[in-house]
């Protein structure tokens, strides 16, 4: 078996610790520059699932009072809209929020607190109280 030389060892392939520093540096300023808007994205996409989730109970709702032929005041329909809601999350309805026994809806505006603070207010169509889209 032969030595190895001080040459031999200079020559072995791999890479050396300046260049392995170098890339961990660049890496760790990529996510530190990136890891704002992923978080304001994530924030945005929980928006628009709790959007999604309050658009669904929104037509259950409409759908209950047409097949029971019974009515749902304010305060029975935000409890229920609260309850169905990811947790952390806050809604405020406007008091014209509110389902007739025929399933009617004179509309309004949903106000949704994420559990960060951001508020969303979303309108709410006249007669099913569908989410407008913009």
């Amino acid at each position: 078996m032969t030595p190895i030389s001080a040459c031999d060892a200079a020559r072995r392939p791999g890479y050396s610790l300046l260049e392995v520093i170098a890339v961990v540096a660049i890496i760790a300023v990529a996510v530190t520059l990136s890891a704002p808007n992923m978080l304001r994205m994530m924030e945005r996409q929980a928006a628009q699932g709790v959007v999604r989730s309050l658009d669904i109970t929104l037509l259950q709702l409409r759908r209950e009072a047409l097949s029971s032929g019974r009515g749902y005041a304010h305060d029975e329909t935000a409890a229920r809209l609260q309850a169905d809601l990811e947790p952390g999350w806050r809604l405020a309805l406007s008091r014209t929020v509110v389902f007739t026994a025929a399933g009617y809806c004179p509309g309004g505006t949903a106000e949704l607190t994420s559990p960060e603070g951001r508020a969303y207010t979303v309108s709410l169509a006249e007669g099913a109280c569908a989410i407008e889209r913009r």
